[in-house]
């Protein structure tokens, strides 16, 4: 029997301003209209968080530390909260602004700008090509003397990609002490940058020039951080400036739209 498979990951925004996926969702459709839910939850990021982002999966218990969960004709309640179903009255025209002409309440879901606020989850397209595999002795040495460094094995173990040591891949309880210690490190060098910023730095002298922002770059990077492409981190390299710049010019261009 024919199927088709649609394929997401189900993320939020945490501590860092660093994007952690949490689950592999699949839904499964075949062609004599049954279909099936599976999840698949990324415990070694799980682990990393704290209530205050995440409070568990809608519709799965996670204490059981399955490796998957199956629905089988069952809508789990993280879907059904936040994707029309086939029933909606409404349901083609919000098909329609995703440029959708069939109903796969996953794909929806990744591709609509619409957001649930009822928790911070969401979801994304798989990106392509294989997960990174990131080696431990070479990102230490790294960080020693770059933060940039710092983040990007951050940003690997919030994705979940595979961490080694000496060819060996490092457990949760490993991958939880190497997050901590390279997040103190970023936490650090992001109170400095404020404190550059607010007093007494470069970015604070008398007399200095706003660094100008391209307005089309400044919109797309806005645009992509609300639609949880980006990370505010993300969005603010790409137009050059820090965190606490691109929020500021958030708020401006909120200002100006409003």
């Amino acid at each position: 029997m024919r199927e088709s498979v649609t394929a997401a990951q189900l993320c939020l925004d945490g501590r860092g301003g660093f994007t952690y996926v949490v689950a592999l969702m699949r839904y499964i459709m075949r062609e004599d209209e049954t279909f099936r839910y599976e999840l698949e939850p990324n415990y070694e990021v799980i682990d990393l968080l704290d209530s205050s982002d995440f409070q568990g999966i809608p519709g799965f218990d996670l204490s059981v530390r399955k490796t998957c969960y199956e629905r089988d004709n069952r809508t789990p309640t993280l879907i059904a909260d936040r994707a029309p179903m086939a029933n909606r009255e409404d349901l083609w025209s919000l098909l329609d602004e995703c440029g959708m002409d069939y109903w796969d309440p996953l794909e929806w879901l990744v591709r609509s700008p619409r957001r649930y606020i009822g928790d911070k989850l969401y979801f994304r397209a798989v990106p392509e090509g294989a997960p990174g595999v990131l080696g431990m002795e070479e990102a230490v040495a790294s960080a020693a003397n770059s933060p940039q460094a710092v983040g990007s094995v951050l940003a690997a173990l919030c994705a979940g990609d595979a961490v080694e040591c000496e060819g060996e891949p490092l457990g949760g309880a490993e991958r939880k002490v190497l997050y901590e210690s390279f997040m103190l490190l970023h936490e650090k060098a992001s109170r400095g940058r404020r404190a550059e910023t607010r007093g007494g730095g470069p970015a604070a002298r008398p007399g200095r020039r706003r660094k100008p922002v391209d307005e089309l770059m400044l919109r797309e990077a806005i645009a992509r951080y609300r639609a949880h492409e980006w990370t505010a981190a993300k969005a603010a390299e790409s137009i050059g400036v820090g965190e606490a710049t691109f929020y500021r010019r958030i708020a401006e261009w909120e200002q100006q739209e409003g």
